[in-house]
């Protein structure tokens, strides 16, 4: 007869619960590369095409929260308490982010402007306005995050072809707080590349782990 505990020796693996301990945030102009994968045939972390920008540092508290809100409709059948049949009609993807940093790509994602063209002025001003309507350009998003290091590097990533803000929270000015920019973005399907979001996970300690997670490791190429 099996035990219960003979069940979870066989089928729990410790190592394979993740805590997200570094985390970067990339966008690029729709005009870049996509990124196809996270690490190169020596094991190392791709660096991104020259077009992608760092978000920066973000709150520690907030991390980066990933939704997915789906609708569905339900079929009811005469006689039956519960519904006979459900299909999903919708499913928006999104992800929200507290940027910390005030640089030019966060002053542009808040206030929906370019700033490409805006520069200091010999007495060291910054001037632009804000337009009336934000434009909202749709951009790529490559966010990644890591845990542990060196040969125990779990790499996952997510990489958003097609998004856009939808909304900021308020900015505050504070004694206490830094101020930060609370954005919201929404994931759309690329009209070139056919989807919303593409998953990625790479690294040493995934490697290491990935037949204990089910899945099959190719053979080293010849």
């Amino acid at each position: 007869m099996t035990t219960i505990q003979e069940l979870k020796a066989q089928g729990d693996n410790a190592d394979l619960i993740r805590k997200v301990q570094n985390v970067a945030i990339w966008l690029a102009p729709l005009s870049a590369a996509p990124i196809t994968k996270l690490v190169d045939a020596t094991g190392q972390l791709t660096p991104f095409p020259a077009e992608y920008r760092p978000l920066g540092m973000i709150t520690k508290d907030d991390g980066l929260t990933f939704t997915s809100e789906s609708d569905s409709e339900t079929v009811e059948a005469h006689g039956y308490i519960s519904a006979v049949r459900e299909d999903e009609t919708s499913m928006e993807r999104s992800f929200a982010v507290n940027a910390l940093e005030t640089n030019r790509l966060t002053l542009e994602q808040a206030h929906g402007l370019d700033l490409s063209t805006v520069t200091v002025d010999a007495d060291g001003n910054l001037v632009f306005d804000e337009p009336e309507l934000p434009i909202r350009q749709h951009a790529r998003a490559i966010c990644v995050g890591s845990d542990g290091a060196g040969t125990g590097e779990y790499l996952m990533g997510r990489f958003m072809p097609f998004v856009k803000v939808t909304s900021l929270d308020d900015i505050v000015w504070s004694m206490s707080d830094p101020t930060s920019y609370n954005l919201t973005y929404k994931a759309f399907p690329d009209p070139t590349l056919g989807f919303s979001v593409r998953h990625l996970y790479a690294g040493a300690g995934f490697k290491a782990s990935a037949e204990r997670a089910g899945f099959t490791v190719a053979p080293a190429a010849p």
